[in-house]
This record gives structure tokens, sequence and C-alpha cells, in this order.
């Protein structure tokens, strides 16, 4: 972890314990993962052999080319009703059934950006792990907000579009085969927040807000979303500011108990 950095763990007080259909909505995501690998497989079927888990999308596995999975995230459907995934997916109708199960039925799942999202997760860990490496702080601060964008349900007093459409995936296409350096580098995998939408609103105005300070350099919601905390990598020297204006433009604006401090990120067991 660079040594110039404090971690900030902050809690929003938002339980998603309590949040109406919480559990539906977590499980409908899984579900969106689960039949968007199985789409891929009854498309590209030359690729069923390498794919077990969504992880399993990415260039180095597939030896493909990064505009080639956005080709194969364009031939997905943007969303899908539950008759529509019964019909177009009935080689799986068992393992379908198990997986609706654990959720009340949606009007429709939203395949393409929950898929994008869980493609993109994958790549950004990946990079993160080099960043820490070499202590690259600045740009694994700028994934974090990446990250974040990819939960996100609130921007700017409304609502954020999260969606992948058609033409949005075309330009990531466009730009990767352009030799302009910038552009190349906005269509990495890596750089594309997709949609899984498991942030809310209350966690979107308090990462906004925090990312606006001086000496902020990321900040995203940690877990699985619907509430609970945010993770704030902050430089060092101004840690100890951001703790002050979090306590006095969060908690106690909000009549909260203080619940963000400094946490020390240590290696796990090995």
């Amino acid at each position: 972890f660079p040594k110039e950095c404090s971690l900030i763990v902050a809690n929003s007080y938002v339980e998603a314990k309590k949040s109406a259909g919480a559990r539906d909505q977590f499980n409908q995501k899984v579900a969106c993962y689960e039949f968007g690998l199985m789409m891929i497989k009854k498309l590209f079927p030359q690729y069923v052999h390498k794919l077990n888990y969504l992880r399993d999308i990415n260039t180095e596995n597939l030896s493909v080319t990064q505009s080639r999975i956005y080709e194969m995230l364009l031939a997905l459907p943007e969303k899908m009703t539950s008759d529509e995934v019964h019909e177009q997916l009935a080689e799986y109708i068992d393992k379908i059934n198990r997986i609706q199960k654990s959720h009340k039925i949606p009007e429709y799942y939203e395949i393409r950006s929950v898929v994008l999202y869980g493609i993109a997760e994958c790549a950004r860990s990946n990079r993160s792990y080099e960043l820490l490496k070499r202590g690259d702080y600045i740009t694994l601060g700028k994934l974090m907000n990446i990250s974040h964008d990819g939960d996100r349900v609130w921007k700017d007093k409304k609502s954020y579009d999260y969606s992948a459409s058609d033409s949005y995936l075309k330009s990531l296409i466009t730009d990767l085969s352009s030799e302009i350096p910038e552009r190349v580098e906005r269509a990495q995998i890596y750089n594309q927040p997709g949609g899984y939408a498991c942030s809310t609103k209350v966690i979107d105005e308090l990462v906004d807000y925090i990312s606006q300070q001086e000496g902020v350099l990321g900040a995203e919601l940690s877990g699985a979303g619907l509430g609970g905390c945010i993770l704030i990598l902050v430089e060092k020297d101004e840690a100890n500011t951001i703790l002050e204006l979090l306590k006095k433009n969060y908690y106690d604006k909000n009549n909260l108990l203080m619940g963000a401090e400094i946490f020390r990120p240590l290696s796990g067991s090995s």
C-alpha cells in the first residue's frame, strides 16, 4: 500500500437489510451475470471450452482483442424479460429455474450493462494489482472512481444513465482502432464503468462530496451495495482534514455518530 496515502472507511449508515427488496435486487444482478454468460456461450460456441465463469471473458484467456470483447457485448441484448430468457436459453431451463427461485422476477434483466460491469471490474482488479506494485496511486484512485460509477444510480441531482448502448460500444471499438493515445486509453476495458447499479442516492452524494475535497484521490462503494461503507483513498497529509469534513458535513449534519476512520491495509493470510 502506498506510504504516501491513507485509506478511510466511512460508514454511510444506510443499511441494505432495510432497503425494500434488497435481497431480490442483489440476486437479480447475479442472475444477469449468469444469463449473460449463457447467452455468450450460445452466441460464441467457439469459446465455450474456455468459459466457466464471467471472469473468463478477457483478452488473455480467449486470445482476442478488446474490440472482440466489445463485439461480444454488442451481441447481447441490453435487456431481457423472464419469458425471453426462457425462450432464448431453453437449453439451460433447469438452471434458469433454479436461479430464479432466489429472487422476485423483475420486469426485465439488465443483461448487457451488468455483464460489462463484471468484465470491467475483473480488468480493474488486475490493473489495480499492478498499480499498487509500482506505487501509482493517482491512477489507482481514478479506477476507484470509475468502479463507483459502475454502481452509481444518482449524479448531478438526477438519475444516472448506466446503460451500455450500441452506439456507446461501437464508439469504443472506433476509439481502439484510432491512433490517438487519449482515445485508445479511454476505450480500455478497465476504464468502462458498466452498470451494476447497486449504490444509493445517499451514497452517491457522499462519494461526490468527498471526491471534490483537496487530497482525495478516489472514492467508491465498498461491498455488495445498497448501503454500507465507502472507501476513500487520500493523501496522507490530508486524511485528518477529510475526517473532520465528514464529521461536520455528513455525520453531525445528519445526527449520526462519527462513522469514519483511517484503516491500514495489510497482507492477507497466505
